[in-house]
């Protein structure tokens, strides 16, 4: 399995960027995704499909999604739930990879309409960060992830989401 694209995958599954800070309700319902993903900074970026589904709560302050991402050779079905406090528009969450057991937390904060999150790996694999960075940006009807390992370089993940 392909760690930091495991984990870059898990992230974008629980964090959608909505089109009005501070609301998830745009990212209620299904997603499909295209784009480039790497395992590592050095390696070349591969061709990466994803399909996400997310369901609000009742109050619209919790988003839960489950899906599937891949690249050549590789599936990971994910999932995941982010809550948004509306008084402070911190983001909190949770993510895991149900194949292999990976999972972890996030936080952030918007800027602007974009989201900056931190994603932390609780039980990351042999020579992978426990951290990592990324940036949810709007995008027409739907939004691009962007996600970096610590120290900036070339993405980990560039993906775009459409409804």
């Amino acid at each position: 399995m392909r760690a930091p694209f495991l984990a870059t995958a898990l992230l974008l599954v629980v964090v959608a960027l909505p089109a009005i800070a501070g609301s998830l309700e745009p990212f209620a319902g299904s997603f499909k995704g295209s784009g480039t993903a790497r395992a590592k900074p050095a390696d070349a970026a591969e061709t990466a499909r994803c399909r996400v589904t997310g369901a609000l709560s009742d109050d619209k302050l919790t988003l839960k999604q489950t899906g599937q991402c891949a690249i050549p050779g590789h599936k990971v079905d994910i999932g995941g739930t982010v809550k948004l406090d509306p008084a402070s528009g911190r983001l909190t969450g949770t993510w895991r990879d149900v194949a292999t057991g990976r999972n972890g937390s996030l936080s952030g904060r918007f800027d602007g309409a974009a989201m900056q999150l931190t994603m932390v790996v609780t039980n990351p694999g042999a020579g992978e960060p426990s951290t990592y960075f990324m940036a949810v940006t709007p995008s027409g009807s739907g939004y691009t992830m962007v996600s970096r390992a610590p120290g900036g370089g070339e993405p980990l993940a560039s993906i775009t989401f459409r409804k």
